[in-house]
């Protein structure tokens, strides 16, 4: 017989259900929206059976719609990338405007399924012809959205009943068209043979869903249990009126009488919000953290809650659904599809190239069967990515296949005995077929799960990493998501790479893996709709923010708000009603409950919690009838002296006496003493990124090169003037790009090179204008030394270019970025109190380079000049606006001068090899913010 069984929100609901089950012979189906009920129903009934028994068939409602059209009918679920291509024809064929002409698939498909979905909800609410000829009327005097939009709602009616039809022709099915499908059903197919179908805690029910619904009714088979009293929510008294029973007398309204024991808490992210979970229930005893349930709203307290839970020792399951992307198996295959989409022709980027190789599946994989040679062949494959060799990739952005191979090979001889340095080549071979080469050839969707189910198959078949349940899981969804490609008519639509590409990553990026734990025993962390319907002593709810608790629910762009109006299906209202149900049902069923938000200035916390202190100011008359408790851990804030010294040992003092010094050397002891500790006496340096695309400096080296391999060693200047040579060298200079620093960049190779040869061009005709004599010499050495009142020490440098002039030698240097500044003020005052403090160097000018360079020049100890040559210019080449910048233009004795700043850099050396320590000074602070060093020196 059918009927309505309605309890009270604080009551045990998989008690109750138990029980009634229990205490029934009937062969029974259940129906429920989660599958997460259905295991603690089943522990309940054992325990009270004691013995063997057959459950109830369980199935979500979904599941329960699949199950009837396999019972009555030859129809399968069709997948959504099928139907979104039989609606791309039928667009295509009766409103071939809306894709713009010529919009293929690919480029349309996220359109195609918000049409599917739309179209969906509309056989689920069983929509009627006369409401869609309604809307029709409507958007052909225009609805307040874009053109398309009015487009498609104007052909609303004619799609759906094509694609209702091509469904049928197929004996195929939607989601949606399931649904509708259902509700034509007699009562007799409907009831597939169960005494008694129980319908286990519904709030909104389809339309579609009701009508097959209310024949089982009627047949007396369905019994429906309520939760919640229905004086409270609209949606259960429509339960009522919709099955015709009889509206239960409106009791002394317990549900809302209840008083709930909860608790507010605060803090400021995931970590400490988790932290703040674990020190509520350390002092739990067993039995009561078996009757615990722990909330959290989405994958991002996954790692946190596990991280902190698991310091309690005690058994837990977590059971949510977890995002295939954040796994390392989709993180090694979106690296192998990064690599095909960013390809130039048969050239790779080297940056994706590593980004596959460094990944820890990789080196695990099971078809690397030679274990002892298998980090030799990554070993090897690493040092010629990081060679600086003509051989080697380390100045390039892009590379074939076989270039790697073969500069592999090269390096490879000798290094090893024949017989393993052969089976190292094949490895390194398959390595790079099976996860580069084996990936460029495939036109449709069908060729591509082929690939990628072999490629599956074959990495991680053996592969120790898999064992890791969350990888297993990630590549099984990979497969079922691949053998979905290889069915129907879109499976053989040819398609370009990259779009397949796309498109499969979009697919499958909306996966989730479902964390089924199992065993039920101990504390229980589950997601928000994972905890429907379940009852627990204790519930802790994280991140009880407004942006979470209530979920905004999506709403459609297809969708205007008139629209929703006459289809009756207010989505967004609909979604926050469900998720405050539930979460009534939850906080009224414990006995204790701890709320915890984030206290911070982005998020509000949540209305619901507003909502409960609302009711208990009202039943208490008191404003503070709730108190709050926070965890706030402050981090003190940093010290700019809290520095390190590092002593000047004997042995360092020696280096430091003995080393040659350079402009670089200086430079980095002006701007921080630490910097120059670290670079020049423990020598460390930022470790070299495997293809590193081109920057600042890279461009700088490019132009040095480009400008070195024109104006070498005794160029005369009268060659600038020719008419012909401004164009030879940019002829030049598009063929060195192209060859050479083209395969640094990306996407932006074509402006790069426009806006060098503007610069360039500039830089010629400014060059054709100037007077010297010859090139004395192109990025050559020179070397030096200096004496102070410590002793002599060693200098070095490498000079841009020396012009040779009628009555000396100018030199330059070079500069792609700012130019170092000569501040005339400061250095004066320096000069006439002759006060070489560090703070008043470092005043006076940015640079010392200049300076430096002449000296050294004017003093080297190479014998090329013999000191013979006196410098009678230097400057700055900004080659940005193609200027040449006198350093000492501002000053009226150059010579007396540049002896000053060479006293600045005596004083400097005396600095650097006299004291204790190398120590921080605090008038350096600024610059740790862009400083490698900037973490191991506090």
């Amino acid at each position: 017989m059918s009927g309505i069984i309605n309890i009270a929100s604080g009551e045990n609901l998989t008690d109750f259900i138990a029980e009634y089950i229990f205490n029934s012979s009937k062969k029974t189906a259940v129906i429920c929206g989660g599958r997460r009920p259905f295991l603690f129903i089943n522990k309940k009934l054992a325990a009270k059976s004691k013995r063997s028994f057959y459950p109830p068939d369980f199935f979500t409602n979904d599941a329960f719609v699949d199950n009837l059209i396999f019972q009555n009918t030859e129809c399968f679920k069709i997948p959504d990338i099928e139907s979104a291509f039989i609606l791309y024809g039928i667009i295509k064929r009766e409103v071939p405007e809306l894709l713009k002409g010529n919009k293929t698939f690919a480029e349309y498909l996220q359109w195609l399924f918000e049409i599917l979905s739309f179209i969906d909800r509309l056989d689920m609410e069983n929509i009627s012809e006369d409401i869609l000829e309604n809307i029709k009327k409507n958007a052909e005097i225009g609805y307040d959205v874009p053109k398309d939009i009015n487009t498609l709602l104007q052909n609303l009616l004619s799609i759906r009943h094509s694609f209702h039809r091509q469904l049928d022709e197929i004996n195929a099915v939607s989601k949606g068209f399931s649904y509708l499908k259902a509700s034509q059903y007699s009562a007799e197919s409907l009831k597939g043979g169960y005494e008694e179908i129980i319908l286990l805690s519904p709030f909104y029910l389809y339309k579609s869903e009701i009508e097959f619904l209310k024949k089982l009714f009627d047949c007396g088979v369905l019994t429906i249990i309520l939760v919640g009293e229905p004086h409270l929510y609209e949606p259960l008294r429509k339960i009522y009126s919709i099955f015709g029973a009889e509206f239960p007398k409106k009791t002394d309204d317990v549900d809302s009488k209840k008083d709930i024991d909860f608790e507010v808490l605060s803090s400021f992210d995931n970590q400490t919000q988790c932290l703040l979970a674990k020190n509520i229930l350390k002092d739990f005893s067993k039995e009561s953290l078996e009757k615990t349930l722990i909330i959290i709203p989405n994958s991002d307290f996954f790692q946190p809650a596990v991280l902190e839970i698991s310091q309690l020792n005690c058994p837990y399951n977590i059971s949510l659904g977890y995002p295939i992307s954040k796994t390392a198996v989709f993180s090694l295959i979106k690296s192998v599809f990064d690599a095909q989409l960013s390809k130039r022709g048969k050239f790779y980027y080297l940056k994706d190239i590593a980004k596959v190789l460094k990944n820890p599946l990789v080196k695990s994989a099971g078809f690397l069967q030679d274990l002892p040679l298998v980090k030799d062949v990554f070993a090897s494959i690493e040092r010629f990515f990081l060679e600086d060799s003509s051989e080697g990739v380390s100045k390039k952005l892009f590379i074939e296949i076989d270039g790697i191979l073969g500069g592999i090979a090269k390096n490879l001889d000798g290094e090893f005995e024949n017989s393993a340095c052969g089976r190292i080549k094949e490895m390194q071979a398959d390595i790079l077929k099976t996860f580069f080469g084996g990936w460029e050839k495939f036109e449709t969707l069908s060729d591509f799960a082929e690939i990628l189910i072999s490629f599956i198959d074959k990495v991680f078949k053996s592969n120790s990493g898999i064992r890791y349940h969350l990888n297993a899981d990630a590549a099984q969804l990979f497969l079922d998501a691949a053998q979905e490609l290889k069915f129907g008519n879109v499976s053989k639509h040819k398609m370009a790479q990259e779009e397949i590409l796309n498109i499969f990553t979009d697919i499958i990026s909306a996966k989730r893996i479902a964390l089924s734990g199992t065993p039920l025993q101990g504390l229980q962390i589950l997601g928000f709709l994972e905890a429907r319907n379940l009852s627990f002593d204790n519930v802790l709810i994280l991140e009880m923010s407004d942006a979470d608790f209530p979920s905004a629910a999506k709403i459609s762009p297809l969708i205007p708000q008139d629209v929703s109006f006459i289809l009756g299906s207010e989505f967004e209202k609909r979604e926050l009603e469900i998720q405050k149900y539930y979460f009534d049902c939850i906080v009224k069923s414990a006995k204790k409950v701890y709320l915890i938000y984030a206290d911070n200035e982005k998020e509000a916390r949540s209305r619901f919690i507003e909502e409960l202190i609302w009711e208990k100011q009202k039943k208490t008359g008191s404003l503070n009838s709730v108190s709050e408790r926070s965890l706030s851990i402050c981090a003190p804030p940093p010290n700019k002296n809290s520095k390190r010294k590092y002593a000047k040992t004997p042995q360092i003092a020696t280096m430091l006496k003995n080393m040659r010094y350079s402009h670089s050397a200086f430079a980095s002891y002006l701007s921080c003493r630490l910097k120059f500790y670290f670079s020049y006496v423990l020598g460390l340096a930022e470790a070299e990124e495997i293809g590193e695309e081109a920057g600042g400096k890279e461009i700088g080296n490019f132009i040095h090169e480009y400008l070195q391999n024109i104006l070498k060693k005794d160029f005369d200047s009268r060659n600038l003037k020719k008419e012909t040579f401004i164009n030879e060298s940019m002829s030049y200079f598009s063929r060195y790009f192209d060859e050479t620093f083209a395969f640094r960049m990306r996407e932006d190779a074509f402006m790069a090179k426009a806006v060098l040869e503007h610069r360039l061009k500039k830089f010629w005709l400014n060059e054709s204008y100037r007077n010297f004599k010859k090139v004395f010499g192109c990025e050559q050495a020179y070397y030096s030394e200096l004496k102070t009142e410590l002793g002599i020490f060693k200098l070095k440098c490498k000079i841009d270019r020396i012009d040779e002039l009628e009555n000396g030698c100018a030199v330059i240097d070079y500069k792609t970025g700012a130019i170092p500044q000569f501040r005339q003020k400061h250095f004066q005052k320096m000069k006439d109190a002759w006060l070489f403090t560090r703070k008043e160097i470092k005043k006076a000018a940015d640079s010392y380079q200049l300076p430096l360079y002449k000296y050294i020049f004017e003093n080297s100890q190479d014998g090329e000049n013999a000191g013979d040559k006196k410098v009678l210019f230097c400057g700055f080449y900004d080659m940005r606006k193609a200027e040449l910048k006198d350093f000492f233009e501002n000053t009226e004795n150059r010579e007396e001068d540049c002896a000053v700043c060479i006293e600045a850099l005596k004083k400097t050396l005396e600095e650097i090899n006299s004291g204790d320590y190398f120590e921080f000074d605090s008038d350096d602070f600024i610059a740790c913010g862009n400083c490698p060093f900037a973490y191991i020196c506090r």
